[in-house]
C-alpha cells in the first residue's frame, strides 16, 4: 500500500504543478516564458496519467482497467487530449517546437458556431462592419507536432481564431485530468 500512496502522492503533486504552470501561462508576456511554462505543463500533466495508472494497477489491475477504459477512450479520441500526449512526446524525444507566437495580432472573425446539447448548431454572425474585433500585442498558439512519424494538429481555439493557445489548451486539459483524479479517488480512495 505504501507504493500506492507514493505513486498517488506524485500524481497529486504533478497535478498541482500543472495547475501552477497554467496560472503562470495566464500571466506570461513573452514567448520565451510561455514556451517554458507550456513545456513544463506537458510533462506534469502526462505524469498525472502515468502515476494514477501505476496506483490503479497496484490496487487491482482488472478493476482499474475497467475503471480507466472510458477515460482512456476519451483521451485517445479527444483531439486536444491526444495532441497534448503527442506534443509532450515530441518535446521530450525530438528538437521540435511545440508552440509559436505572433506579434501585433489582429483578426476579424466573421462568426462562430453556437453549440448546445440536443440542439442543432447555429451560426452567429459577428462584426458585420468587418472591423478587427480582436487585437493583441502577442498571440501564443500551438503548432503541429510529429510523433512517431505521424502529424498531430492542435485543435482550433474557441477564444481567438486560429490554432488553440497554450492557455486555453491547458485549461481544457486540466478539466479532464481533475475529473480523472476525482473519479479515481471516488472509486479507489487514497
Amino acid at each position: 500500500m505504501k507504493n500506492l500512496n507514493g505513486a498517488f502522492s506524485v500524481a497529486k503533486r504533478e497535478l498541482h504543478s500543472a495547475e501552477r504552470r497554467y496560472k503562470a501561462m495566464t500571466e506570461c508576456e513573452s514567448f520565451e516564458y510561455m514556451d517554458i511554462e507550456w513545456r513544463g505543463f506537458l510533462v506534469s500533466i502526462e505524469k498525472v496519467w502515468k502515476k494514477i495508472e501505476r496506483s490503479g494497477v497496484l490496487i487491482n489491475q482488472g478493476k482499474f482497467g475497467q475503471f480507466q477504459k472510458p477515460f482512456k477512450e476519451r483521451k485517445k479520441s479527444d483531439v486536444l487530449l491526444s495532441y497534448i500526449l503527442h506534443a509532450r512526446n515530441s518535446d521530450e524525444h525530438s528538437v521540435q517546437e511545440v508552440s509559436s507566437s505572433l506579434n501585433q495580432y489582429s483578426a476579424t472573425p466573421i462568426g462562430f458556431v453556437n453549440r448546445e446539447m440536443g440542439q442543432p448548431d447555429v451560426f452567429v454572425t459577428l462584426n458585420p462592419a468587418g472591423k478587427p474585433s480582436i487585437q493583441m500585442d502577442i498571440k501564443f498558439e500551438l503548432v503541429d507536432v510529429i510523433d512517431r512519424g505521424k502529424t498531430y494538429r492542435p485543435p482550433w481555439g474557441n477564444v481567438v481564431p486560429g490554432p488553440i493557445s497554450p492557455v486555453e489548451a491547458a485549461d481544457r486539459a486540466l478539466s479532464f485530468y481533475r475529473e480523472y483524479m476525482s473519479a479515481f479517488v471516488g472509486e479507489f480512495g487514497t
